[in-house]
């Protein structure tokens, strides 16, 4: 078993060793993007980047005789173009603020995360999983696995964990189980049930496993994958929330289930899935929260967000403009009306 999921210090130091790894490969694209995307700590994440920065700007100086050649591949181009974009900006250090019953996460390096497949409207909630497509089983993602399901089968399938460039917490990786059946973005009942059993007894103390359905959901790779991420999110307050033990509504359409309830939770996502509804899950020790959602041909996102996907939902507003994330908190901390007013039409945009 991968020794990460000893404890959250075990995850951050796993993760923040993969940075440094990458950090010996000759093409410094992708641990020039971990260091200023990902939520490591500052201190680290500026060590790293004076090791790479320089070769990432002579990479960028001698990239266009590759880019005529068409020796770039479009995955390469995608990452290319961010380090463009990110040579030239200066980032404040990452930010967690509580404002009201929510949290206001400054996250920059978010704005580059290529689209792919989040926020496309599509007919139903899923596709067929596309072997030309961008997925996790191809060579060039090698170097960015933390751990194998060659040697790490749990709760019976094998499952892999890859970095995450474009994080959205401090020890955020994937969970991606059986990456060698190219599964699709699918949430069916036995990955479902896994999920529920994985959460319950495999993770770290406080982690949490997310899922986005495609497209409308904010999945943006199609095939089958989880968020692994730290907790506790604002959702789950048991003093605070009417769907547990308080007296507020929370924002956001949710629907609670115990986590040892995994066949009428999986039940409820099934009937979603025949509808092609967009939905996102929370999977935590205790609850399963389930978040159906418009799609996209009626949800358009603020300015402040690129869409809300399983972390807002949850209840922590990722922000990549520093004005947007000063405002919101400000606001918020003032017990003034704007935040509350446009993180609330935000959610109303999107309850079904």
């Amino acid at each position: 078993m991968w020794s990460g999921f000893k404890s959250d210090k075990a995850v951050r130091c796993c993760i923040r060793d993969k940075v440094a790894e990458l950090g010996a490969y000759g093409d410094p694209t992708g641990v020039f993007i971990d260091c200023v995307t990902t939520a490591l700590d500052t201190e680290s994440r500026e060590l790293r980047l004076q090791e790479v920065e320089e070769r990432a700007r002579t990479l960028v100086i001698t990239a266009a005789d590759k880019l005529g050649g068409g020796r770039y591949n479009p995955v390469e181009v995608y990452d290319l173009a961010a380090v463009v974009d990110l040579l030239g900006t200066d980032f404040p250090s990452l930010e967690d603020r509580q404002a009201g019953d929510l949290v206001f996460r400054y996250v920059p390096g978010r704005s580059h995360r290529p689209a792919r497949y989040a926020g496309q409207a599509l007919r139903g909630n899923w596709k067929p999983f596309d072997e030309k497509g961008f997925h996790f089983d191809i060579p060039r993602l090698e170097r960015e696995i933390l751990f194998s399901g060659v040697d790490n089968v749990i709760c019976g399938r094998p499952v892999w964990g890859l970095g995450q460039k474009y994080q959205l917490a401090a020890g955020e990786f994937l969970v991606v189980p059986n990456l060698k059946d190219h599964l699709p973005q699918l949430l069916v009942p036995d990955l479902h049930r896994w999920a529920c059993e994985t959460t319950a007894s495999v993770l770290p103390p406080g982690y949490v496993l997310g899922w986005n359905s495609l497209g409308d959901g904010g999945g943006s790779v199609n095939q089958a994958h989880f968020r692994c991420l730290p907790g506790p999110f604002p959702v789950e307050s048991q003093t605070v929330w009417n769907h547990h033990n308080g007296s507020n509504q929370y924002p956001a359409r949710v629907i609670v289930f115990p986590t040892e309830e995994s066949v009428a939770s999986g039940r409820y996502i099934g009937a979603l899935n025949e509808t092609g509804l967009a939905y996102n899950v929370l999977y935590t020790k205790t609850a399963v929260y389930v978040f159906p959602r418009h799609k996209m041909n009626v949800y358009v996102p603020a300015l402040f967000t690129s869409m809300f996907a399983i972390v807002e939902m949850a209840g922590v507003i990722v922000c990549t403009r520093y004005p947007d994330f000063l405002a919101l908190v400000a606001a918020g901390e003032a017990k003034e009306e704007t935040a509350p007013t446009k993180i609330e039409a935000e959610f109303a945009k999107l309850w079904l």
